[in-house]
């Protein structure tokens, strides 16, 4: 019963395929995951949104080695910043609905290679799901050219993506992998350091 395979569309990287990739993280991306019991409705709905349910806390609070864009000059200094985006399934009326709920940090302006980020609070968000809830941060870049105030349209230069279940309370290194999920090239030393309660 159920889908044996089920394709996915690997020409184009976005959230569907940095999804597919964070959820193999959870084996070491060999062999297979098992469903989540309450993915298989093995529980009643009732019980799983009342029992599963907890707050999740990230705060990001440093980069390190993040590359500038392939079209920036070498004398262009970027602009970083970092979405959170927790992606979970949420019960209304009966049916099960795809819910993200995204927050930001502010801009690092001219630093890429170990921007720093001094900010006070946790970005919070409630999980509905913890054992099929996703957490995906994107690095964001923009250009700011030493000569001119404005910036360029903003681009993702990488990705980190991971379950919940497999996320541990307390400061954690987070690998970032390009856009098309690879660990190669100038991206290859990149992590970002991050403050998580669970």
């Amino acid at each position: 019963l159920g889908n044996q395979m089920v394709a996915l569309n690997f020409q184009v990287p976005n959230t569907a395929l940095y999804l597919n990739r964070g959820r193999f993280q959870e084996n070491g991306q060999c062999g297979y995951v098992l469903k989540p019991a309450s993915a298989m409705e093995l529980q009643p709905l009732q019980l799983i949104n009342g029992l599963q349910r907890q707050t999740l806390k990230i705060r990001v609070l440093s980069g390190s080695c993040l590359p500038k864009l392939s079209c920036a000059k070498r004398e262009d200094l970027i602009n970083i910043r970092i979405t959170i985006k927790v992606h979970d399934i949420v019960t209304k009326n009966g049916k099960e609905t795809n819910h993200a709920s995204q927050k930001s940090t502010g801009v690092v302006r001219d630093n890429g290679f170990n921007p720093v980020w001094d900010e006070d609070e946790d970005h919070v968000f409630e999980v509905y799901r913890p054992d099929i809830a996703m957490v995906q941060l994107s690095v964001i870049c923009s250009i700011s050219p030493g000569s001119v105030q404005g910036l360029v349209k903003s681009h993702i230069i990488g990705v980190s993506t991971m379950p919940v279940s497999c996320l541990r309370s307390g400061y954690r290194s987070l690998k970032i992998l390009n856009k098309n999920g690879h660990r190669t090239g100038p991206i290859n030393f990149s992590k970002l350091l991050v403050k998580i309660e669970k």
